[in-house]
């Protein structure tokens, strides 16, 4: 037998113990490795079901969003036609409404759910309507279980991290502006100092004027105009005339934008008799320069050329600056139709300015005397501004002295004052956005009148223009706007409205028989009409969107 030395003998034990040590790691790497595989899978599993569970519940809040979206988008148009119709409503009424219509348009739209799903989705749904009037919003919160099968509730050990069924959603809606201009062309000629009726108003009731300075202020509010909007509002009062503030009038004395004129067009005379033998005659009268008292601001239509001579300027002309073309100052009476034929010489010393006429067929003459610039009693143009206080206590100051209802004059110096190129005639800032520079702007003239104009006379005979045309009519101005791209709102109180007369006032506007919008408000007759049509105009204004 073989002996062994003590080093092969070492090299024999250690190569088994490495051997069996080798063995011995293999075989519980082994079942490591199973081990671990099996926990592995286990997790994949749950892992996936967790996954997949999640994105169900993504699958179907994105489905009841889908349906809160549409809505807070039908509650919101809803609560719009409530407030047109009713804007005194109570707010818990018009919660109760609108709450209404927003559970009744998430059911609908979930009705495609399997039907024991869409049972458990209707059972489940909890709604809440939250709105906001001063800002014209809404926003619709509804939570719900839409049914179905979560794989992660079948698996105990994750039981205690399934997700809950029920998933919830916010949506939101409000009525928005975007960059907006906006000019309250409001009469303000004596008859909206008196009722509906054409009477003084009695004890505790209120003015056609002073119910339009309410209607015009709640739409002030409403529309919110501040620096950060871009929303500006305009104010031109207009009766026979319009007038400037005394800021504008020192720059246009200034730059000689307005002259006193030294002779004037008339289309006849009054003292024609008949009245078939004034058609076709013009009249040019001499004005009286008397050293009259200082320009206080009201302007007529009439431009006066390098000659000093004042007249209509050609209907493409309208719109041009004063810069190219002086208007025509108003000191000594020059509304449409007085002629001054009758001056005498030497004047008294007291004279105004002196006009005749018959004051009906068979008459005797009447001759009358009016001071200098007696008609000047205007309140001043406020010219487009951000600034909601000021703006609120123009309007509040607004008075209704005016001789003659000339509606013209306000449509054309609305639309003057929404013209960026006319900016520079106004006196201190103003707010009107370049679209050169800034991009789009809406831009709107409200009209408000009370009565039928009398641009070529104050007798009912005179006011169609036929024999003379020295004035200027509401539809020639109305397209001159329109134009521009301008929409033209109007809103009439008028005793006696006939079809031909709303026809007229319809054609003045942007009326579109094809347009949701409503550009007309005829037959005004109530305080309540007022503020409907104001609020009307507010909500037509802004344009309905999805907030979140």
């Amino acid at each position: 037998m073989a002996m062994f030395s003590r080093r092969s003998a070492a090299d024999f034990l250690t190569s088994l113990a490495k051997n069996r040590l080798f063995r011995f790691w293999r075989d519980t790497g082994a079942a490591a490795t199973a081990l671990m595989g099996t926990a592995v899978v286990v997790m994949s599993v749950g892992a996936g079901a967790y996954i997949s569970d999640h994105l169900w519940i993504f699958d179907q809040r994105d489905k009841l969003k889908s349906a809160t979206d549409a809505a807070s988008v039908a509650a919101m148009v809803e609560m719009n036609d409530i407030l047109l119709g009713n804007p005194s409503i109570e707010d818990q009424e018009l919660q109760t409404v609108v709450e209404d219509v927003a559970r009744r348009f998430v059911t609908a739209n979930l009705a495609d759910l399997p039907p024991d799903r869409y049972a458990q989705a209707v059972d489940s749904l909890q709604l809440e309507v939250t709105l906001d009037r001063q800002d014209s919003g809404l926003s619709v919160q509804a939570e719900a279980d839409l049914g179905g099968f979560l794989f992660s509730s079948m698996l105990p050990l994750l039981s205690g991290v399934t997700p809950v069924s029920s998933v919830g959603v916010s949506s939101g809606a409000q009525q928005a502006l975007a960059p907006t201009h906006v000019v309250l062309a409001i009469d303000t000629s004596r008859s909206m100092s008196k009722d509906f009726n054409g009477n003084d108003p009695r004890p505790g009731e209120s003015s056609k004027g002073e119910l339009t300075k309410e209607a015009a202020l709640a739409l002030v509010d409403f529309l919110n105009p501040n620096a950060h909007n871009q929303v500006a509002i305009g104010v031109v009062p207009w009766d026979a005339l319009v007038k400037l503030d005394s800021g504008a009038r020192q720059v246009w004395n200034d730059e000689g934008w307005a002259e006193y004129p030294r002779s004037r067009r008339y289309g006849a005379a009054y003292m024609c008799r008949p009245i078939s033998n004034c058609r076709g005659t013009a009249v040019r009268n001499e004005q009286l320069r008397l050293s009259p008292p200082s320009w206080r601001g009201c302007l007529e239509e009439h431009r006066v050329s390098e000659s000093g001579h004042a007249e209509r300027p050609p209907d493409e002309d309208l719109l041009e600056h004063p810069s190219t073309m002086p208007f025509a100052e108003e000191i000594y009476s020059a509304s449409y139709g007085y002629s001054y034929i009758c001056q005498r010489h030497p004047s008294p010393g007291d004279f105004g300015a002196q006009y005749c006429y018959y004051r009906r067929p068979g008459a005797h003459q009447y001759t009358a005397l009016s001071a200098a610039q007696y008609f000047c009693e205007a309140s001043p143009m406020r010219p487009l501004s951000s600034d909601a206080t000021a703006i609120k206590s123009h309007i509040d100051g607004l008075e209704f002295e005016g001789p003659l209802t000339y509606s013209a004059l306000g449509v054309l110096w609305a639309q003057r004052m929404l013209m960026h190129q006319w900016a520079d005639v106004w006196d201190g800032d103003v707010d009107p956005i370049d679209p050169s520079t800034e991009g789009y702007v809406r831009r709107v003239i409200v009209l408000f009148t009370d009565g039928v104009d009398t641009r070529c006379g104050p007798f009912t005979f005179h006011r169609n223009c036929t024999f003379w045309d020295v004035g200027l009519a509401r539809s020639v101005a109305c397209s001159a706007a329109k134009a521009e791209g301008t929409e033209i709102f109007v809103v009439a109180a008028i005793r006696g409205m006939n079809n031909a007369m709303g026809r007229e006032l319809r054609d003045c506007s942007s009326h579109d028989d094809d347009s949701d919008v409503q550009y007309t408000f005829l037959n005004i007759r109530t305080e309540e009409q007022i503020a409907r049509a104001f609020a009307t105009i507010g909500l037509q204004l802004k344009t309905l969107r999805r907030i979140h």
